[in-house]
């Protein structure tokens, strides 16, 4: 049996789901010889749905190897797309990441059945750089749809290390190892992939993205125990923005911005955040606990302004940005 009739063999396998009989026919014939990407390809996809993690990220980094050169696995591949299915999967900058569990920020391709092994759909670029890319991208989609993100992580950050990604698709891959961290809740190493992203664009995104789950979760102490670097007045900026926007019946971002400053040793714009959060108090929140907070915060504004010199111990009203 000569390669081409072998994909079409392939192709009967993956989409009946037999891959027992796959690993087997693989294992046993010398039809894909030709081809050690092809047959570490349709090794990874049998251990993937057979639950063998370990060894199904082994055999896709091993797809991986000088994919741009490679003729036959682009082949089965494009046998595997559906005519609804989109020609690649794009990363898009300016696009708001999702928040939701499970979710990785590159768009879905669309699968035939609820039962049907997906197949990869790689982009016909030139670029070898594109190619890797877009393989990774759906392989992540892979693990993400088989509830293993964990070992998605792990597949990333084996590609990073192993692979030569050029420096767009090195940051992208680096925003994806930050959304997979975010949905499974690891705050820290979330963090260590946002920063440890070259692209100041993705990095803003990211920045964002993290800022804003932290604040829904309620999760101030972690957002201020962190290390921004030149990002802390992109920080201080979309605090400010969220909290100016907030209702404060229901929330007080105020006084996160109040511990990050204080943590930065800015006394002054402490001081201001907290008679800024005064003046809404009393413009927007009425009661005998909205007095109490009041009180609290022209306290607390005093009490720090003594930690300045006393030469520059004031507010300047004309910082305050209230309609």
């Amino acid at each position: 049996m000569n390669l081409d009739d072998g994909l079409v063999w392939i192709k009967y396998l993956f989409y009946n789901i037999q891959y027992i009989h796959l690993i087997n026919y693989c294992q046993c014939t010398k039809w894909n010889s030709a081809s050690t990407n092809l047959r570490s390809f349709i090794m990874a996809h049998c251990c993937l749905y057979l639950n063998n993690i370990d060894q199904s990220i082994h055999f896709f980094l091993r797809a991986s190897y000088n994919l741009g050169k490679e003729v036959y696995l682009k082949k089965l591949v494009s046998l595997g797309m559906t005519k609804n299915s989109t020609s690649s999967d794009t990363l898009i900058p300016n696009a708001q990441l999702k928040t939701s569990r499970r979710s990785i920020i590159i768009s879905r391709p669309s699968i035939t059945a609820a039962n049907t092994s997906p197949m990869l759909g790689l982009v016909s670029a030139t670029d070898e750089n594109a190619v890797l890319l877009d393989y990774y991208t759906k392989t992540i989609h892979y693990y993400d749809l088989n509830g293993n993100l964990e070992a998605a992580i792990e597949l990333i950050q084996n590609a990073l290390l192993k692979c030569q990604f050029d420096y767009k698709s090195k940051s992208k891959l680096y925003c994806i190892l930050f959304k997979s961290y975010m949905d499974l809740e690891y705050f820290d190493k979330a963090y260590i992939s946002l920063m440890s992203n070259t692209d100041i664009e993705w990095k803003k995104i990211c920045l964002k993205n993290f800022i804003s789950e932290l604040c829904n979760q309620n999760k101030s102490e972690i957002l201020v125990s962190f290390d921004y670097g030149d990002l802390l007045n992109e920080v201080f900026n979309i605090l400010m923005y969220r909290a100016k926007a907030i209702d404060l019946r229901t929330n007080d971002l105020y006084r996160v911005l109040f511990s990050l400053n204080i943590r930065c040793k800015n006394y002054r714009r402490a001081a201001l955040c907290m008679y800024e959060c005064y003046l809404r108090l009393q413009r927007e929140v009425h009661g005998i606990n909205s007095l109490k907070r009041q009180e609290k915060c022209l306290l607390t504004c005093l009490n720090v302004l003594k930690l300045v010199d006393p030469k520059f111990a004031w507010i300047n009203l004309t910082d305050l940005d209230l309609p």
